[in-house]
């Protein structure tokens, strides 16, 4: 590959301090012996997601508990059981219940007839007062006793109404919806409890069709997750398939466990085929960011350094042959000045008085997303490459070129003249990555 086709990718500084020198050391015996793997660059799909793990849940589900006290002698439906709403799903023994509603109806009769000798008992009362022959408190008094023999009346009735409510409703418990059996926690011959201390007899899913995930999230991950955005999620019952959802909440109450906190975020997830049932766990990908037909490497070259850019493993290595020790003397670093920064600077996020501690390079872009690739010449010499880094799904990383800093290819070189010596007017325009060969890791044999 021509060496100036790649020379032109790098920063001028960076080139007149480091790039010249790694030439002129050239590979030792050792490094000419050494095996590369290469990976030639190509446009593919890449995807930024956030990973985490979720409990699959049924869209509604409701718990059916009893209304009165009694024994079960009757249970229509079992687990997984299609129900409709109304459909009967326990009968309660009532034989207690109809003495107790026989015993009402007494009660009621009873009061009718107290009630009824009270009012006439008030008529004829009210007559003689009007005849001058009875006094007004004994009129009040007889007046209070109907009333008193009404409100009996009305208690009674009332009672029996309740009772009847029972047998007829209570007593026969039905379904309140229409759907799936999940839960059934009642055998027949239970005593069951009502009020706020009765617990499910039955628990009932509305449709298995749909279903949500409970997912969560860690806390440095939860700004990338938006309401409507896509999900793709897996579960260990079937490895090979991948499934579909959208984020439908996320929720605002924050869970801590061993300081670490985290969000839930509920994902609705259709289930047309019915293989997803609830209470399985789910690996999720909340998808954050996806670019089609772009440049990718792995990220194993963006790790690569050439073996003589590395710290000597002696003081006799780091004063021969090694290209740190030749460079400036900087303690390591790379560079042409104090400091052994490319152009004499200080090293990154330092800066200089007055001026941002984040360094940019060309376009605003922080030098942070600047990386270098290395490819080998036809004499097994180290060519560097420099791109851009945008989103990585963790194996691959997309990749541009970086863009020419101010001055290079116009007078970046001596005299006016770009680093090949070419015409000034050269250009990175136009030129693309794709199809070059560069070095991914060291083979391994």
């Amino acid at each position: 590959m021509n060496s100036n086709f790649i020379l032109r990718y790098l920063p001028a500084g960076f080139l007149c301090s480091a790039l010249a020198l790694i030439l002129l050391s050239g590979c030792s015996e050792k490094d000419q012996d050494t095996k590369y793997v290469m990976y030639e660059i190509k446009k593919g799909s890449i995807e930024n997601v956030v990973s985490s793990s979720g409990t699959l849940e049924p869209v509604g589900t409701v718990d059916v508990i009893s209304q009165m006290n009694g024994t079960v002698e009757k249970i229509y439906s079992d687990f997984n059981d299609r129900v409709e709403k109304g459909d009967k799903l326990i009968d309660m023994n009532t034989d207690i219940l109809k003495i107790q509603v026989c015993s009402a109806e007494a009660d009621v009769v009873d009061a009718e007839a107290s009630y009824e000798h009270t009012l006439l008992e008030y008529n004829n009362n009210q007559k003689l007062f009007e005849k001058k022959l009875l006094s007004e408190f004994d009129l009040h008094a007889s007046k209070t006793d109907l009333a008193s023999a009404r409100a009996a009346l009305i208690r009674a009735q009332a009672q029996l109404d309740e009772l009847r409510m029972e047998l007829d409703q209570y007593a026969l418990i039905l379904s309140p919806i229409s759907g799936v059996v999940l839960e059934r926690n009642v055998e027949e011959g239970d005593t069951v409890q009502s009020g706020s201390s009765a617990t499910s007899l039955f628990s009932l899913a509305r449709d298995l069709s749909q279903m949500e995930i409970h997912a969560t999230v860690d806390e440095l991950d939860i700004s990338s997750i938006k309401t409507g955005q896509t999900v793709r999620f897996s579960v260990d019952a079937y490895p090979e398939d991948q499934f579909d959802g959208s984020v439908r909440q996320v929720r605002l109450v924050p869970s801590t466990d061993d300081n670490l906190v985290s969000y839930t975020v509920i994902i609705d997830a259709s289930n047309p085929e019915l293989k997803l049932l609830p209470g399985m766990t789910a690996a999720v990908d909340f998808l954050v960011e996806q670019k089609d037909d772009v440049l990718i490497v792995p990220n194993a070259a963006l790790r690569f350094t050439p073996p003589q850019m590395k710290e000597p493993d002696s003081q006799e290595e780091g004063a021969g042959g090694g290209v740190l020790a030749a460079i400036g003397g900087g303690g390591g670093r790379m560079g042409g000045g104090p400091g052994g920064f490319p152009g004499g600077g200080p090293p990154p996020g330092e800066g200089r008085p007055g001026e941002s501690g984040e360094r940019q390079a060309p376009g605003g872009q922080p030098m942070d997303n600047h990386k270098t690739l290395w490819t080998l010449d036809e004499n097994r010499q180290f060519r560097p490459l420099m791109v851009i880094a945008g989103i990585s799904d963790g194996i691959y990383t997309e990749v541009t070129v970086a863009e020419r800093p101010e001055g290079a290819g116009k007078g970046a070189g001596p005299e006016g003249r770009n680093m090949e010596g070419e015409n000034p007017e050269a250009s990175l325009e136009g030129i693309s990555l794709e199809g070059m060969s560069i070095i991914e890791k060291i083979q391994v044999n």
